[in-house]
């Protein structure tokens, strides 16, 4: 009859050390862990390791949830604490995630099914950690479904791309689109990224899906060319993929294949991609530069922005989050914060791309400071690619004059 707490821990950028340094030096950052987390314990809590880089947290006689967020809190900064392993310095962190008895559940299976839900929410919003806050069994059994099907996400039949315009906006002219992966179920129908994509960046078969996503993308480039329609297209990709010592040359191979030149692709990053090494992705993404893709942050300014992150991670685009531009029309805030990434995108040689136009207002508002490009639900939603307007590349597109008229 007593309250009790669940903690599911998930380590952060863990593959990266095994790829990068060997499973031996995987196996020491688990023991390092394992010995901090029982610096933690109570004598009435059990902490263990579930398998892999994932452990968890029964706290015994916990009577309100304020209590295992406060633990959670604590443990998320041992984790992130620095670890040496030989003459190397890594560094993980943690997604954890929480739930509470009898609040969250009244079965061992449905409490850890709920911690571990909360966890992958924590992930999803890079935090440290994220309490469970309820769902109904249709979407917790979704869940579990999609999970255990991922694998067929790297099948390109599986999958449905659709295509979101990018437009300059002084001329609202076609400048580009961004790729937007669909899975085609069999049962469910298209299921829309958001609830997906956290599953396959965690899964196994995260490599198989990029290069699936960015085969069919160069496919369908390849059917624009021949009818006379060449603009960048713009993909996002996993961070685990810039840790793949053959990942550019592998893209060059694919894009000399269908005889695409490498400015036909932009790779987008999310700002928020938590990476174990900085030199490792950067050296990656300097090669793709260099190769002549294009190199865009996504989400620019909801992350991990630091000075070190633009000065190492060559970009050729900066897209800013739609949670400035959203009220940047009536918040003389949100302007001044929207016109100084602006200014810096154009000190560093960058472009900027403005996510989430919605509005006249804030059109106008992104051209008076001066941003190049943007895409929003106002200009165009994103299309399946028989609905997708594109030939008036370069030309003023249709959905972007009905847009300037509304």
């Amino acid at each position: 009859g007593e309250h009790f707490a669940v903690l599911n821990i998930d380590l952060d950028m863990f593959k990266a050390v095994n790829d990068n340094l060997g499973h031996d030096a995987g196996d020491e950052v688990l023991r390092v862990i394992g010995a901090r987390l029982l610096r933690l314990a109570r004598r009435s809590d059990t902490y263990g390791r579930m398998g892999g880089d994932e452990f968890a947290v029964l706290l015994s006689s916990t009577q309100n949830v304020s209590g295992a967020v406060t633990v959670s809190g604590r443990i998320a900064e041992v984790v992130a604490e620095p670890i040496r392993i030989g003459t190397e310095i890594v560094n993980v962190g943690a997604s954890i995630g929480i739930a509470s008895y009898p609040e969250h559940g009244r079965s061992a299976t449905e409490l850890m099914r709920h911690a571990d839900k909360a966890m992958y929410e924590a992930k999803r919003s890079a935090k440290s950690f994220s309490v469970f806050h309820g769902a109904d069994d249709a979407q917790l059994h979704e869940s579990a479904r999609l999970s255990s099907e991922i694998a067929a996400l790297a099948e390109p039949r599986n999958l449905l791309i659709h295509y979101q315009p990018k437009y300059e906006l002084s001329s609202l002219r076609l400048a580009g689109v961004e790729a937007l992966a669909r899975w085609r179920h069999p049962i469910l129908g298209i299921v829309p990224p958001n609830k997906f994509i956290n599953i396959v960046e965690r899964s196994k078969f995260v490599e198989q899906f990029t290069w699936a996503v960015l085969g069919e993308v160069m496919r369908q480039a390849v059917e624009w060319r021949e009818a006379g329609l060449v603009f960048p297209v713009a993909v996002n990709i996993s961070s685990r993929a810039l840790y793949d010592d053959h990942f550019v040359d592998k893209l060059l191979e694919q894009l000399h294949a269908h005889a695409l030149s490498p400015d036909t692709l932009i790779l987008e990053v999310t700002e928020t991609a938590s990476f174990n090494q900085y030199d490792k992705p950067a050296s990656v993404l300097g090669a793709c530069v260099d190769a002549g893709l294009g190199i865009a942050i996504d989400d620019f300014g909801t992350g991990y922005t630091s000075f070190r992150y633009l000065r190492e991670f060559p970009a050729t685009e900066l897209k800013i989050d739609r949670l400035f531009i959203a009220s940047m029309a009536v918040s003389e805030r949100d302007r001044s914060i929207v016109s100084s990434m602006i200014s810096l995108a154009q000190g560093i040689g960058a472009a900027t791309v403005a996510e989430g136009i919605e509005s006249r207002a804030t059109l106008d508002a992104l051209i008076e400071l001066g941003c190049e490009f943007g895409q929003g639900f106002y200009l165009s939603t994103p299309l399946p690619v028989e609905r997708l307007n594109v030939t008036g590349a370069g030309e003023t597109s249709p959905q972007a004059t009905a847009a300037s008229a509304r």
